[in-house]
């Protein structure tokens, strides 16, 4: 074999991709350590990032050349190009609600397939693997001698693996983006999964695009550093908006009301109810409390939190103050209203401070109310 140090290459790619595949492991650790708490679809996410950060941490292995110390290793995560279409799947399924199914585990059968398929080469000699080293990061180099000690892929998979693992993409792409689809139009999803349901076919779709891209266009493996790139940016990305959005503990709730016996109608009366009874600015009471609204609504206060929690993805707190927020934006910018102070609008929105109420406003809109009535401009949706 060559000498250890020839194949050693590190550059800044080798760095964003080893970046990445940390940060996965954080990822999956965080959230693994929350399950016995969260539900489902946090298991599913745990599952994908790991996943992520055991393909990166294998091209980062690659590219840097320091697989040649590690050569059991080579090819390690392959099978796991047929698990990441599945997981995004499911992800995006549970996270609008709908419910594990056992017959959910025939989605990896294509991984256990080529798992199974695969392991006689990952019980190859060093010799066969160093090849498959050359033959993936080194191309321009003449393959070594080797005997295989198994029938080198028998079904020519492996030969054509990136056409299949391509089309199984493109089939979890339409799978996704339909399933998304179909749980955008449900008008009682939680908010805060709703953006998650959007931004992950769209991650998926970039996905496809690059690998296809990057397979079209370099040799073998040589642009895999591409790909692992843009996986390391979406890690990154999943890390801050779970970190930055108190909607990443909202499943907490879900746990809380599992043995609830409120029905999908009961849900919806509740709803219906609620947001009825918005029109008459409740909100703007200073003293308005859970029970004081549970008694409006001629039901109890563990329903309405959890309706709240549930549909609109906020507690009673989180809820009122949305409210109050978006009325306090609309007399800003009320030509009637808008020669009024600040602690006037404040008083006027249900706030007893003026403090209070402009640091709920820099929180949920991203500028101060003096700012806003200049500008008319927030950094998003309240509610």
């Amino acid at each position: 074999m060559s000498n250890n140090l020839e194949f050693l290459h590190f550059d800044i790619f080798s760095a964003i991709i080893l970046a990445g595949s940390v940060q996965g492991l954080f990822l999956f650790l965080l959230l693994i350590t929350k399950q016995q708490k969260q539900p489902y679809h946090n298991l599913i996410l745990a599952m994908v990032v790991l996943s992520c950060s055991l393909i990166l941490f294998e091209i980062f292995l690659g590219y840097s050349g320091l697989m040649y110390q590690v050569l059991f290793l080579v090819d390690y995560s392959e099978p796991l190009i047929f698990a990441m279409g599945p997981l995004i799947f499911l992800l995006v399924r549970s996270m609008g609600g709908e419910q594990y199914r056992k017959a959910e585990w025939l989605h990896f059968l294509p991984f256990v397939f080529y798992f199974l398929y695969h392991m006689p080469f990952m019980l190859e000699n060093d010799d066969v693997k160093f090849n498959a080293f050359l033959w993936a990061f080194h191309p321009e180099r003449a393959p070594i001698d080797a005997v295989h000690k198994f029938p080198f892929d028998p079904l020519h998979i492996r030969r054509n693996l990136n056409i299949v693992a391509l089309i199984h993409f493109i089939l979890y792409l339409f799978l996704t983006v339909y399933k998304g689809k179909k749980l955008r139009q449900n008008a009682h999803i939680n908010p805060y999964f709703l953006s998650w349901i959007k931004v992950l076919p769209i991650s998926l779709f970039v996905v496809v695009i690059l690998y296809f891209v990057v397979k079209s266009s370099f040799e073998n493996d040589l642009g895999d550093h591409l790909l692992a790139s843009f996986l390391t940016l979406l890690l990154f990305f999943i890390s801050y908006k779970m970190l930055t959005d108190s909607g990443f503990f909202q499943p907490l709730a879900q746990l809380k009301y599992e043995k609830s016996t409120l029905t999908d109608e009961g849900k919806l009366t509740i709803l219906n109810k609620l947001q009825a009874l918005e029109l008459t600015d409740f909100f703007l009471e200073p003293s308005i409390s859970l029970s004081e609204l549970a008694k409006r609504l001629n039901t109890s206060p563990h329903y309405l939190s959890q309706v709240l929690n549930e549909s609109i993805g906020k507690s009673f707190f989180e809820y009122v103050g949305a409210l109050r927020i978006i009325k306090a934006q609309e007399l800003l910018l009320d030509q009637k209203t808008r020669h009024l102070k600040i602690d006037e609008i404040a008083e006027m929105s249900g706030y007893l401070s003026k403090s209070a109420f402009s640091a709920a406003f820099k929180k949920l809109t991203g500028t101060t109310p003096g700012e806003f009535r200049k500008t008319g401009k927030s950094s998003g949706a309240i509610l």
